[in-house]
């Protein structure tokens, strides 16, 4: 009876270990998804609404992070977080917030670049129309987001059909 109660309690054991790292895995995804939409969705809408100095570099800088390895942000993010590098008197390299600032790196072009792309599938009118009412850039941002079905407002149509083209 010895050996089989072992038995269960390395195997308990082992559940509630694969809890844990499956509840990390999950906070950390949700953590960089969560940030990369509060801040990829508004630099899509900027991308997409206004004319600024430098509005080019941040494109090419959205459509290269798009297709930037996982494998070498990974790795830029080690060697920035190292002990000896730029970032390692923090002290996070191997951490849950470096984890998520790689995750993030990743996604947040891909939230923008999906963000500008569906909206360029809208009419041009519509900002047209919406700035003739008096909103501002914040609101013509939202109801734009709004109407090329953003994920807050319920609806990720648009969304596929800008990924494809």
């Amino acid at each position: 009876m010895g050996r089989l109660d072992r038995c269960d309690r390395t195997h308990r054991a082992g559940r509630y270990r694969l809890r844990g790292i499956a509840g990390l895995s999950l906070g950390v995804s949700g953590a960089s998804t969560a940030l990369a939409a509060l801040c990829g969705m508004p630099l899509g809408i900027a991308l997409h609404l206004k004319r600024f100095r430098g509005r080019r570099a941040v494109g090419v800088l959205v459509n290269t992070g798009m297709g930037l390895p996982p494998v070498v942000v990974g790795l830029i993010v080690t060697l920035l977080l190292w002990r000896t590098g730029p970032f390692g008197e923090l002290r996070l390299l191997y951490t849950p917030s470096a984890m998520v600032l790689a995750q993030l790196i990743v996604a947040l072009p891909i939230v923008a670049g999906f963000t500008r792309a569906a909206l360029d599938l809208l009419d041009p009118d519509l900002a047209l129309a919406l700035r003739a009412d008096g909103a501002g850039d914040a609101r013509t941002g939202y109801e734009l987001a709004r109407a090329a079905g953003a994920p807050f407002a319920g609806s990720g149509r648009r969304w596929v059909r800008a990924s494809q083209q």
